[in-house]
């Protein structure tokens, strides 16, 4: 940008700076009239979007893979008046559509199941921290709390007091059982029964960690940090799902109907939207990622890649867990009973587990599709 004086203006460092730099683009030109038309895809075009709207012009957002497939002169970094036509030339010749507007809610909520994304990211990170460090500092609390109990609040306070197994035999049976069943309605016995198990378990470890050691001070941080971490999700999550009840309830309750309550509910509204907008099952299976990656290389062509992995992974992973949950119990739901045949036949095709499985995924998603298109029929009459 150029001063009045001809040289470089710096970039301004407060709002007065700002206002100033608006007034001055104001006093040069009249934006009434005026379109502003960006290739962005992050959320940092919102803030340039509301500038231009302040100055009275129209802004419009397309997204840069739609613009790259349509003109491939246009480079990476769009420093160019003619890069800058290009992009232009592609939405005024009605070759995509606008994907955002200034007014549109959905984009706040979008940015929130980003952010719970980035948090549950790092908490699974905290997590294999602490599995790695307790294996250091004593690995048979792996055998007393498996899967998913081994980060539950129970565990985390133990590991917290009792990092390395020379601290679970320098506690009382008594006091490990009160710090296993804090808040459970559970007999008193089975605890006890559970810390006599930890301390013969402490006597014959192997381990060389003790108390004070600099592995045990890690182990009390990142058991206090995935508490936090924890807490800071769930809230996160709940209000994902207030803010998806107050703005489309109707959409909501459709998605839980299908059995998605919670959370859940609310991330396929935020994500997915209304299937009704995919014009048949194929689109919804490329949004999912669940569609086959093609590799091209000059004239040759293969699809026999693994899946493309676009759209949201959050809805890629519940089809892919139900998929496993319907075909290891077949009788559970009539609906899906064909499902488990369905593996057998690939894997009697000679299909890995996780092709089929994913292949089940696509079947399972496919049926979905149908039955919302259904449902949505008999709720229009």
């Amino acid at each position: 940008m150029q001063s009045s004086e001809g040289g470089t203006a710096k970039p301004p460092q407060a709002e007065d700076a700002v206002d100033r730099c608006l007034a001055e683009v104001r006093e040069r030109a009249d934006f009434s009239d005026a379109c502003c038309v960006m290739g962005a895809a992050s959320v940092y075009r919102r803030a340039l979007a509301r500038c231009v709207s302040s100055l009275g012009a129209e802004a419009k957002v397309i997204n840069p893979i739609v613009t790259g497939w349509r003109k491939k002169n246009i480079r990476k970094a769009k420093t160019d008046s003619e890069d800058a036509s290009s992009i232009a030339s592609v939405y005024f010749a009605g070759l995509c559509l606008a994907q955002w507007h200034m007014e549109d809610p959905s984009q706040d909520l979008r940015s929130l199941t980003r952010d719970i994304d980035r948090e549950d990211e790092a908490l699974t990170k905290l997590k294999v921290m602490l599995r790695q460090e307790t294996r250091r500092s004593f690995p048979e609390y792996e055998s007393e709390f498996k899967n998913a109990r081994f980060f539950s609040p129970p565990a985390l306070a133990l590991f917290e007091r009792c990092p390395t197994a020379r601290d679970v035999l320098g506690h009382q049976g008594r006091f490990i059982a009160g710090v296993i069943a804090s808040g459970s309605a559970r007999g008193k016995g089975a605890y006890m029964r559970k810390a006599g198990r930890l301390k013969s378990l402490a006597k014959s470890s192997l381990t060389w960690i003790g108390p004070g050691s600099m592995e045990a001070s890690i182990i009390k941080r990142l058991c206090r940090q995935i508490g936090e971490q924890s807490e800071g999700v769930a809230l996160l999550k709940s209000l994902l799902e207030a803010e998806a009840e107050a703005q489309s309830p109707a959409l909501l309750g459709m998605y839980r109907g299908f059995g998605f309550t919670g959370y859940l509910s609310a991330r396929f509204a935020v994500d997915l939207g209304g299937i009704s907008r995919f014009d048949n099952e194929k689109r919804l299976v490329a949004w999912c990622g669940l569609d086959p990656s093609i590799r091209q290389s000059g004239s040759s062509v293969s699809a026999k890649g693994g899946i493309s992995k676009r759209g949201s992974r959050t809805v890629r992973k519940v089809f892919y867990l139900a998929s496993l949950d319907y075909i290891s119990h077949p009788g559970k739901s009539k609906d899906f009973a064909d499902l488990e045949a369905y593996y057998r036949k690939k894997r009697r095709d000679g299909k890995h587990h996780c092709v089929a499985a994913v292949a089940c995924s696509t079947k399972l998603l496919r049926r979905f599709c149908y039955r919302y298109k259904d449902l949505l029929k008999e709720t229009s009459k």
